[in-house]
């Protein structure tokens, strides 16, 4: 005895990894874009009298297939964040830990962030959304 099958749907074509592809990009944008707000507001909450001019520096930037925060390589940086070399043996300032404490947060709700993100593309390769 034999059975002919066939099969159908975006699972079984190109379909299913292309709408994979598109809600990692979202999830990734969604994810970037809450990172980079929690950096600046934890900089922000640090600044006596901010001036803007780091802030401005602060971007979200494509590297390869991941999106990072930065500042554009500013020397201020590492010292502002307490990492860098004058830090502790020149001056009292111990830094404001800002991206740290953002990363910190970023990966606590990181999951959260992303899953409207993945309900919506599963629904959708399952046929039950637009």
């Amino acid at each position: 005895m034999s059975a002919d099958v066939i099969v159908s749907g975006p699972l079984f074509d190109v379909r299913a990894q292309v709408m994979v592809d598109h809600m990692l990009d979202e999830i990734l944008q969604e994810v970037g874009d809450y990172a980079l707000y929690q950096w600046r507001m934890n900089l922000e909450d640090s600044w006596r009298e901010p001036t803007g001019a780091y802030m401005a520096r602060t971007n979200l930037a494509r590297r390869e297939h991941d999106l990072v925060t930065n500042d554009h390589g500013s020397v201020y940086g590492p010292w502002l964040e307490g990492t860098g070399s004058r830090n502790a043996p020149v001056t009292r300032f111990k830094g404001y830990a800002a991206a740290r404490r953002a990363t910190a947060t970023v990966q606590r709700k990181a999951k959260a962030l992303g899953q409207p993100y993945a309900d919506k593309w599963v629904a959708r390769i399952n046929g039950e959304g637009g």
